[in-house]
């Protein structure tokens, strides 16, 4: 997988950010295509939630979390000892 400084390094040839002294500035056109982005996320958003009640979303994003929450500190045990099953194979 590509590392931060990959990405930037990426994000930069393609005029998105700027980068000197340690500091990175988005440039105008990263911060269309942020812009842009981030307009595509919340129409599909709202086309994914539109006939759900707020209080059902509500109710179902808290239960997501708490189940998440749940598991963060045994999941990574659990994807070990399956992969380490897997390559017993």
């Amino acid at each position: 997988s590509e590392g931060v400084e990959a990405i930037l390094r990426r994000f930069e040839t393609e005029g998105l950010v700027t980068a000197s002294n340690g500091k990175v500035v988005t440039t105008d056109k990263g911060k269309a295509l942020f812009r842009e982005a981030l307009r595509v996320q919340q129409d599909i958003m709202e086309k994914a939630i539109g006939d759900i009640s707020e209080s059902a979303y509500r109710i179902t994003t808290s239960t997501i979390k708490r189940i998440v929450d749940n598991t963060k500190d045994f999941l990574p045990e659990i994807a070990m000892k399956h992969e380490a099953g897997l390559a017993a194979r």
